[in-house]
Parts: C-alpha cells; structure tokens; sequence
C-alpha cells in the first residue's frame, strides 16, 4: 500500500506510523510517499531520527547501535535524514532520545537542511530572472505561449486538436518558473514551521 502525508511535527509522523502498525500495515520505505507492507497487527512504537552520513561504514555503525538498544531500522537510506525505527518490545523504553534538548535538535538539523536546499533553488531563480527566461509580460500573455503556426486562425476540429495538443507543451513555456517558486516558497513554509516546533521543544527543557 502506497500513502501520500505531509508532516511536519515528527511526534504527530510517529504517532500516525503507530497506528497504521496496530491496522497490520508497517511502513518500510519512505520518500515522497509513504510505503507500507501487511504485517501482524502490532502494538509498538514508532521513532524517527535524523541523520546524514557520508559513507555506508558510519551508517551501519549508526544502525547497530540502534539494534543494540533494542530498536529496529525499518525505512531510511543514508543520505535520506529521516531514519525510522520501531521497538522490539513493549518493555523498553519508549523513546529514542535521552532527553527534550536531544529532540530539539533533531528539529533544528531538519530545520536546517531545508534552509540549505533553498539556496540552489533560489540561485536558479535568479539566473533565470536575469537570463530573461521569466519575462512578466510574457507571462501575462498566454498566446504567445504557443508556437503553431496560424493556430489562432484555425477553427473547428482542426484549432480543437492543435490547441489541445500543444497547451501542456506551452504551459511548460510559460510557467515552468513557477515550479522553482513552489519549492522555495515550500522550504520556506516547512523551515518556519519546523523553527518554531524547535523554539518549543527547547521552552519545555527549561
């Protein structure tokens, strides 16, 4: 099964994760969607790190300590940062981290990550501005978006099929742009928000 969800506050990531366990579903990859398997309804608890590694060596150290804590990595790679565990027993203890700071800075690690992808992100669009490739009057001008000759002189069954035919193509002209937008405006949305469950977390330690 297959499931797309957008979180932000890992306790609320987690606590869904659990629930779907104790349906028989547990989740075993993780990128843009969510994959889960059918397994035993179970009752166990579900953790979510981040971490980064640069070679595999560090990332299976990473694993093991987990495993020698009783806890099992079900979904994440060593370059994806979310790193998803559940327990073993119902016995142990329920949380990956020793304390309210530990999980403050998981916060402030993602936090950061989406600040840096950002950057490249907001570099394209300025090339792209000083390029000429956005142009506010082109934009504006949705005809000049098409490139068939005569198009608009067309009638019929004939301008139906041509217009139909090249309008993704022209919408791909005229506002791919905007998709760099979206991901800017998203890392920016996601950074906030994330910023602010930090501040949170390092209120409760004090």
């Amino acid at each position: 099964m297959i499931k797309l969800k957008v979180f932000i506050n890992l306790e609320k990531e987690e606590k869904w994760l659990t629930e779907m366990a104790e349906r028989g579903w547990e989740v075993n990859k993780v990128s843009l969607f969510y994959h889960f398997t059918k397994i035993v309804p179970y009752k166990g608890i579900y953790k979510i790190d981040f971490r980064e590694f640069k070679n595999k060596y560090d990332f299976e150290d990473y694993k093991s300590i987990f495993e020698d804590s009783g806890w099992t990595h079900i979904a994440g790679t060593k370059t994806s940062g979310l790193q998803y565990f559940k327990c073993k027993s119902e016995n142990i203890n329920n949380d990956i981290f020793s304390d309210i700071l530990s999980r403050s800075v998981l916060y402030k690690r993602i936090y950061d990550r989406y600040l840096l992808y950002t950057v490249p992100f907001l570099s394209w669009l300025v090339t792209m501005i000083c390029g000429g490739t956005i142009n506010l009057n082109y934009f504006l001008s949705p005809k000049s978006w098409y490139l068939t000759p005569g198009l608009w002189d067309m009638e019929g069954a004939k301008f139906i099929y041509s217009f139909l035919f090249e309008t993704p193509f022209a919408v791909m002209r005229g506002c791919s742009w905007l998709i760099v937008v979206f991901f800017i405006m998203m890392n920016i949305i996601f950074s906030i928000k994330t910023k602010r469950i930090y501040k949170k977390h390092l209120k409760s330690d004090k």
